[in-house]
């Protein structure tokens, strides 16, 4: 992740004091950073997307995970993260009870220094995971995310091979970079829902264990049919308008 993920705010105080920027976990805007003497904590991480977010949706998607920082020497951290599903898993269809198929089909954060490699190990539902290059994307239009943990692939795929309502999973992923025992810095922590109301990519509330994390409203979705029209009807006008300017000149 080539931004600062460090509150210039923190850093600015620490330095003011003279003691070193992380001595405990720092909570940021929607950032987590840590260093060796912080084994053993643990910080956690929400998401949602409220009911009518889109008209379409008629209940809330929702998602909770606990990170564990188990290890930290050198270059190389270990997180052991318990994800949860807690999205409903029926909803009211018109009067019936319907299931709901709303998976988690990948998440991601991104790493300041940035993370060379990751190795993934526990899971059930997230088997794979990697180090992002280039400019590092993530769905929804993030970018700077250096790991992807996913099922079918971190953009999406078969939307039965995620982590459905309700569910639970459980893995330990090892990440190297340049880290020299020193400040490490997560950040934005997005996440991809995708079933049968479309796909939604919310970014990650950070907050203390059993906190508030006031997750951020979700930045993107699989636009509806009528506003796809919007736009189509949009770039029409913009075309008629263009054409009737060449004609003046």
């Amino acid at each position: 992740m080539r931004r600062s993920l460090l509150p210039a705010s923190v850093l600015g105080v620490c330095l003011a004091v003279g003691v070193s920027p992380a001595q405990a976990f720092i909570y940021g805007d929607n950032t987590l950073g840590f260093d060796t003497g912080d084994v053993g904590s643990s910080f956690d991480v929400e998401w949602l997307v409220p009911a009518g977010f889109v008209s379409a949706l008629p209940i809330d998607l929702s998602a909770e995970a606990t990170f564990t920082l188990k290890s930290y020497s050198g270059d190389t951290f270990e997180l052991e993260v318990d994800i949860e599903n807690t999205t409903a898993t029926t909803y009211d269809d018109g009067g019936t009870l319907s299931s709901t198929q709303a998976n988690i089909l990948s998440f991601g954060f991104g790493v300041d220094p940035d993370a060379t490699s990751v190795a993934i190990s526990g899971g059930s539902f997230f088997t794979t995971a990697e180090v992002q290059t280039g400019p590092q994307n993530f769905p929804g239009g993030f970018k700077d995310i250096d790991v992807c943990v996913y099922t079918a692939g971190c953009s999406g795929g078969n939307v039965n091979t995620g982590l459905v309502a309700g569910g639970t999973d459980t893995i330990t992923l090892a990440v190297t970079g340049n880290f020299n025992g020193g400040t490490v810095m997560l950040g934005d922590f997005p996440l991809k829902f995708q079933g049968q109301w479309g796909s939604f990519e919310p970014g990650g509330g950070v907050c203390e264990p059993g906190g508030d994390c006031e997750p951020p409203v979700p930045p993107n979705s699989v636009a509806e049919p009528e506003t796809l029209g919007l736009f189509a009807l949009a770039g029409m006008v913009l075309a008629t308008v263009r054409r009737r300017r060449e004609l003046r000149a």
